[in-house]
């Protein structure tokens, strides 16, 4: 009799375990739901998707020429390195410099598609007389976003000194185009 005494003890003991999981695992279950449903809601205001591109988003940039001013003899060659939303695109593609000079050749990259393009360049200059290779910079970041027509544009760059010093006044420029078609 004692047997079934403490056995009935120890089914009731596991019942009453059981019971409470359950309710436990019941109140989990409520209190998440609660949960994802209160972090929907206070999401949406917090996280907004970027903008719809437009439709025909793509775009091109154009390097049409470049000036460098006062080494018309030592610096008679170019390289230009565009940096179009982090990525370099490097003029010219088949060649390693390109003759400075009004009919320079023209080039035409096409871009990457996004909401904004935030456009830089950088300037390698060099002579086949001296081997010497200057550096021209700017900090300036253009910005376009993807509903802007074609437009031309100048890029001022400066020197770099042997000291690694800028210099005052803007001493190249590169002429460029952003353009909406390939043109």
């Amino acid at each position: 009799m004692k047997d079934t005494t403490d056995q009935k003890a120890k089914d009731s003991e596991g019942i009453k375990i059981a019971q409470i999981n359950s309710r436990q695992g019941i109140a989990i279950a409520i209190i998440s739901a609660v949960s994802g449903i209160l972090l929907a809601i206070i999401g949406q205001g917090l996280f907004k998707p970027d903008p719809p591109l437009k439709e025909n988003s793509q775009h091109w940039l154009k390097i049409i020429n470049v000036e460098v001013d006062g080494f018309r003899d030592e610096l008679n060659s170019v390289r230009v390195i565009a940096e179009v939303n982090g990525h370099a695109i490097s003029y010219p593609t088949r060649a390693l410099w390109a003759k400075i000079g009004p009919s320079m050749s023209q080039e035409v990259f096409p871009l990457a598609v996004g909401p904004k393009y935030g456009l830089r360049f950088e300037l390698l200059a060099t002579g086949a007389q001296t081997g010497y290779v200057a550096r021209f910079v700017s900090q300036n970041v253009i910005t376009y976003n993807d509903s802007q027509e074609s437009i031309n544009g100048v890029y001022e760059l400066y020197i770099i000194s042997d000291q690694a010093l800028r210099g005052e006044t803007p001493m190249a420029r590169v002429k460029y185009a952003f353009l909406d078609r390939p043109n």
